[in-house]
């Protein structure tokens, strides 16, 4: 409706700006050969606290329906990280016992994970909750963000 709004009013760079927030969705929602896209649909609508149920045959099988998203970190806790995203599915994924997490190449803890922490996560839709495989940091947070106290260095 506001893509709507916007090209009915001329204001075509408001509407570029709304269509690029749906990119990810989008990537989404053609994987698989398009297969995805009732999956997709019906795992964001259950997101949005409105189940419909699983996709029927032939659609994905959400157990293999998985896609890289960038975003920030908004919340954290030792088993779920909530992303915000401006180009995919904002939402929080489940941290499992294998769920590999990256910081500068090296395995870390969630709890080493930080709001505003830059992040790429691969992850898998199972029964409606996006399970994390792999979280890769990129930038770690200032001393402001983490709480304001000093790294110590490590013995050598």
């Amino acid at each position: 409706m506001a893509v709507h709004a916007a090209l009915a009013s001329a204001d075509y760079a408001e509407a570029n700006r709304l269509i690029g927030l749906t990119g990810g969705f989008e990537a989404l929602r053609s994987e698989e050969g398009n297969g995805a896209n009732v999956t997709v649909v019906k795992a964001a609508l259950q997101l949005m606290g409105r189940d419909c149920g699983h996709a029927r045959p032939p659609a994905a099988n959400p157990m293999h329906l998985t896609s890289p998203i960038r975003g920030t970190v908004e919340n954290v806790s030792a088993n779920s990280v909530t992303i915000v995203s401006d180009k995919g599915p904002n939402g929080t994924f489940s941290i499992e016992p294998g769920t590999k997490i990256l910081r500068d190449g090296k395995a870390i803890m969630a709890t080493q994970l930080f709001k505003g922490d830059s992040v790429r996560i691969t992850f898998t839709v199972v029964k409606g909750l996006m399970l994390a495989n792999e979280i890769i940091v990129g930038s770690p947070p200032s001393d402001a963000d983490s709480g304001g106290g000093k790294k110590k260095k490590r013995n050598q």
